[in-house]
């Protein structure tokens, strides 16, 4: 599909152009690691309960803004630790046990 949207947008000398690294880079993220997130996406998604596997959901901003910090040095805005916040705070609010006497 990327290929097909170059080939629509771009011009053809691009594509004829592209170098090698770039196409197997594309071709890693294409069948390597994309094949393995949906694997791993709908083998989690098979083997645990629907409560466990919508909470990793939220967790996933979560890895993408730390791993974005960590291994592209990007530096979030307020707006995004705020939401960052929200996320955290609505997944430690499901996880926290109830109170005694709680209904």
């Amino acid at each position: 599909p990327i290929f097909i949207g170059a080939a629509l947008f771009e011009d053809l000398h691009a594509l004829a152009d592209i170098g090698r690294r770039a196409f197997l880079g594309t071709a890693y993220n294409v069948f390597i690691a994309f094949a393995f997130a949906y694997w791993a996406w709908i083998k989690l998604a098979t083997s645990v309960s629907v409560t466990v596997f919508s909470l990793s959901i939220l967790v996933i901003p979560a890895v993408a803004v730390v791993g974005g910090i960590v291994f592209l040095g990007e530096r979030p805005s307020v707006a995004e630790l705020v939401a960052l916040a929200f996320v955290l705070a609505s997944l430690a609010t499901v996880l926290m046990p109830a109170r005694a006497g709680a209904k």
